[in-house]
């Protein structure tokens, strides 16, 4: 019974408002956070059975307002849109309804959580839930900072125009139709080939998503907009929609259902949930400001660091392990790596360079004239079969001519990607690998990344089933995670 009542307690304290916050900042757990990334989100044009579900939920009894944007494989962003949740609230999206049938985003409700329906003689004989939990509070109470007639349409989003949805097409598929070639070991614009698969236009589209509890709704790209991460609260007190947005409020948690109608299959995995924290010591990096999550984004709108900016969310881990499968049709394992550089500069040089993308915030959105993977690889693989023995592993060579000799192809230059293990030259049949970003493995300079990692494990046919990896180390955090420099000296 003193278990239950603690129970019953804690829970009461989580619900109570908005700003509660109780997890441990820089560690992978699942949450609720400020921030949601939805880090491998896949969509087929051509196939539409393959679809990806993701949905957000507020956890307190608070409303807030939600941003969400869109992001291409190259972190481009493509659309944004605001849901405003009323306490308790949860809100499903297909990326199909979005992006191809009917091309609409969801109308979002305004009620607060009904209590009119909760039995005083309820299973459990203690009565409503309004006993032990705060009165859910409707959206009215957000009308003046998400106000339908000043803001974009909410609740009920109007279908996008066919020339929208085209856009967007041609951003979100460029990693499948632009030029692509790599950039060898030597700074050489060698065309090899194409890149680590035969990727072509009836293939998956890949691209992740953020969402963000913000103060207004608005027009914003996180990565385009100065007072995107200026503090709303004390900045924006009238709620204008150009305003200040930064809000530190961790009330979210998501999940992420991967779908084929066809083949029945369906896999599900929480969403990485970021905290934030203005108040926390953050490990800073070259520039002597701290790394988060949104660090990159944040230096690009110029914003920097200062006592009203910043989105003082955690960073992602630099380390990841995970388990494998490479028997072929019998059952296989994809990984699903999401990665950024932390810094502004570094982090398309050193996995990926595009071109010819104007990243306005209007319709003259052009896709890139090329992709180019950069074979100075930054991450560090060891793959162990279940005899415990290794191999060191940063690419294979490619099987055309001429060949970058010792240099190695970049396996995982885009954003967010899923590669088969069997691509990686593999030649154990099952075990576990470790992946490791810098500075985890010492392999510093100016890249610090912030990298997630899942699997997806099928047997062709048959099942599938889809697992976070495990994380191994955050020298984001933690300054001394990271691999002896002997380790690291060896991937050269």
């Amino acid at each position: 019974m003193k278990r239950f009542v603690t129970i019953i307690a804690a829970v009461a304290l989580v619900f109570a408002g908005a700003s509660v916050a109780y997890a441990n900042m820089c560690a992978r757990d699942n949450v609720p956070g400020a921030t949601i990334l939805y880090p491998f989100v896949h969509y087929n044009y051509t196939d539409t059975n393959v679809n990806t579900l993701f949905a957000v939920t507020n956890v307190s009894s608070e409303a807030v307002i939600v941003h969400f944007t869109l992001w291409t494989d190259y972190s481009a962003h493509v659309v944004d849109w605001n849901v405003v949740l009323s306490g308790y609230d949860v809100q499903t999206f297909s990326i199909r309804d979005i992006l191809d049938t009917p091309g609409q985003l969801p109308s979002t409700g305004t009620q607060p959580a009904d209590y009119e329906d909760a039995s005083p003689d309820q299973v459990d004989g203690i009565g409503p839930i309004q006993d032990f939990l705060n009165p859910s509070e409707d959206t009215t109470a957000l009308s003046v900072r998400c106000n339908p007639t000043v803001h974009d349409a909410y609740p009920s989003f109007p279908p996008f125009p066919q020339n929208f949805k085209d856009l967007m097409q041609g951003l979100l598929t460029a990693s499948q139709t632009a030029s692509r070639w790599h950039i060898d070991c030597n700074g050489n614009d060698t065309v090899y080939g194409d890149w680590f698969e035969a990727r072509g236009a009836s293939d998956d589209t890949w691209m992740y998503i953020t969402a963000d509890v913000v103060w207004t709704c608005n027009r914003m790209f996180p990565d385009s907009t100065l007072n995107y991460w200026v503090d709303g609260a004390s900045q924006n007190p009238s709620g204008g929609p150009n305003g200040a947005q930064a809000v530190y409020d961790n009330v979210l948690m998501g999940d992420i259902f991967y779908i084929n109608d066809a083949q029945n299959f369906s896999e599900a995995i929480p969403a990485v949930s970021l905290n934030a924290n203005p108040n926390y010591a953050f490990r800073t990096g070259n520039d002597d400001d701290p790394i988060t999550f949104y660090h990159q984004y944040v230096e690009a709108t110029g914003a920097g660091y200062s006592a009203l900016s910043g989105d003082y969310r955690e960073p992602l881990p630099t380390a990841w392990a995970f388990r494998y499968l490479n028997m072929g049709q019998a059952m296989s394992t994809k990984l699903r790596v999401f990665k950024r550089a932390t810094y502004v500069g570094a982090g398309n040089h050193a996995t990926m360079i595009w071109d010819n993308y104007n990243d306005a915030d209007n319709n003259n959105q052009i896709p890139p004239s090329y992709i180019a993977a950069d074979d100075s690889i930054p991450y560090t693989l060891f793959i162990w079969n279940e005899d415990e023995d290794a191999m060191l592993i940063t690419g294979v060579r490619p099987p055309w001519s001429p060949s970058p000799g010792s240099c190695r192809v970049n396996l995982l230059p885009l954003e967010t990607q899923e590669v088969d293990i069997s691509e990686f030259g593999v030649t154990f049949t099952s075990g576990w690998g470790l992946l490791v970003y810098p500075p985890s493995n010492n392999l510093t300079g100016d890249d610090w990344y912030q990298v997630y990692v899942s699997t997806q494990h099928a047997a062709a046919g048959r099942y599938s089933a889809a697992l976070e990896g495990a994380v191994l180390g955050n020298a984001n955090c933690y300054a001394d995670q990271m691999l002896p420099a002997l380790w690291s000296g060896m991937i050269r």
